[in-house]
């Protein structure tokens, strides 16, 4: 009887541990410029095709918490922010984007694109988030936490199609390791 008894004691720490870990990559993956996903492949590589929804599910709610932070904090924030970090070309960016509205901001960006770029990028802005967030060493330009922030800044993405298109995108790993049952040490 003991012995069940520290089964079940041993399985709730395990499951315990493993909620505050999925927790801690919430909260990591809205950080900008932080690799967090790098923790949600180690969890998957740690506990295999178990814990793969939960890492898909965590993976969504930070971007999406990033999303909604840069959605819903005021641009003047981000500026103030910027400034202390000396970076002044993005502060004097958010100063010129702040009272824009969408069909300004699309028309500033366009007129903003660097030659070599076609306006298409604008046009499936979708379709190039989901890409930035699967190019492997994407913290360099701000990780998914950051391209997220930015795009709920931008104020140019709609929130159901933004959780669509997160959805899509972070879904090709964990679904891959759910249906291949992925574990290495068991």
């Amino acid at each position: 009887m003991a012995k069940i008894d520290d089964l079940e004691n041993a399985s709730r720490v395990r499951i315990g541990v493993l909620g505050l870990l999925l927790l801690l990559y919430i909260l990591l993956m809205a950080v900008p410029f932080v690799p967090g996903v790098e923790i949600g492949i180690s969890l998957m590589v740690l506990e295999g095709g178990a814990v793969a929804p939960f890492v898909y599910v965590a993976t969504l709610v930070g971007l999406l918490l990033a999303f909604v932070v840069g959605r819903h904090v005021d641009c003047v924030v981000f500026k103030r922010v910027m400034t202390d970090l000396h970076l002044t070309r993005i502060s004097n960016l958010i100063e010129v984007i702040a009272p824009l509205d969408g069909p300004q901001r699309l028309q500033l960006l366009h007129d903003r694109l660097p030659s070599w770029m076609p306006p298409a990028v604008i046009r499936y802005r979708y379709v190039v988030l989901a890409v930035l967030l699967n190019i492997p060493g994407n913290a360099i330009i701000g990780g998914g936490g950051g391209l997220a922030l930015v795009a709920g800044l931008s104020r140019l993405y709609a929130f159901r199609a933004t959780v669509l298109t997160l959805a899509l995108a972070v879904s090709p790993v964990p679904v891959m390791v759910y249906f291949l049952d992925f574990h290495p040490f068991g």
